[in-house]
């Protein structure tokens, strides 16, 4: 009996098989351009925030320890009334040095300010 080496000189060389080594490299490329993609967006989604609050008027200051602080622009000789807190909305009523009465909501979350109203008093009519 004759032994048969295990590889002989004419038997073709195995290939290792890199199909799931490529899927892997392809998913991780996908993943990077996606988490930059993300930051990207971030970046831009901020800045560009950051000038609707310029217009808006009001401001935002982080204080250490107690959250975030919000300026609102109210006229000169106006008195507070009343504040409400929602879970989304700040409510602030002011009495105007006119006699009429002002009302601002402010998204909490954001710290923009969504509307002013101004209640005026009806004249009656004679």
């Amino acid at each position: 009996m004759s032994q048969v080496s295990p590889q002989s000189p004419n038997a073709p060389e195995e290939v290792p098989n890199y199909t799931i080594l490529k899927a892997i490299v392809i998913f991780l490329g996908i993943l990077l351009v996606g988490g930059f993609a993300l930051v990207i967006g971030t970046i831009i989604y901020r800045v560009s925030n950051a000038d609707e609050q310029a217009q808006t008027g009001v401001t935002q200051t982080l204080v250490e320890g107690s959250g975030r602080e919000i300026s609102v622009s109210v006229p000169p000789g106006a008195k507070l009334i009343e504040t409400q807190l929602s879970e989304r909305y700040l409510t602030i009523r002011h009495l105007l040095p006119d006699g009429t009465y002002q009302m601002t909501v402010i998204d909490a979350k954001a710290g923009i300010v969504l509307s002013t109203v101004t209640f005026q008093e009806e004249k009656a009519i004679p």
